[in-house]
């Protein structure tokens, strides 16, 4: 990984990718959650206001952003040069978060949109079998 120190490439760093992936599953689900709860409807997503993706961002960015300062404080990782900073943490570790829910919630609306039971094809025509009379 070029935008972070070579101790990323330790032993346990598989461990530590994964734990955070799973963190991450369980920040997006608990945030499309809350929203649904605050919607009163899990298909929320199909009718999202600017509002709602507003919070997202933002919510997102300010987790992401004391995550990075308390493990750069705790000296759990640290960036290559190559990494940019904004507000003191990197850049891509801190609008992962935001954009991670912004894509699964759009994934999550085409989703939903799709009918879950098709109608069976019907080999009599348009109005299933013929009608007698």
């Amino acid at each position: 990984m070029p935008l972070y120190s070579a101790a990323a490439n330790a032993p346990g760093h598989a461990w530590a990718c994964l734990r955070a992936s799973l963190f991450d599953a369980l920040y997006v689900t608990s945030v499309f959650l809350a929203l649904a709860a605050y919607h009163r409807s899990l298909y929320w997503v199909q009718r999202r206001r600017f509002g709602d993706l507003l919070a997202v961002v933002a919510i997102g960015l300010l987790v992401a952003y004391v995550i990075e300062w308390r493990a750069l404080a705790d000296g759990r990782w640290s960036y290559a040069p190559t990494m940019p900073f904004v507000w003191g943490v990197g850049l891509t570790p801190l609008v992962q978060l935001a954009l991670l829910s912004l894509v699964t919630f759009a994934v999550a609306a085409r989703w939903l949109a799709v009918p879950p039971h098709p109608q069976p094809l019907s080999l009599e025509g348009e109005g299933g079998p013929p009608r007698n009379g």
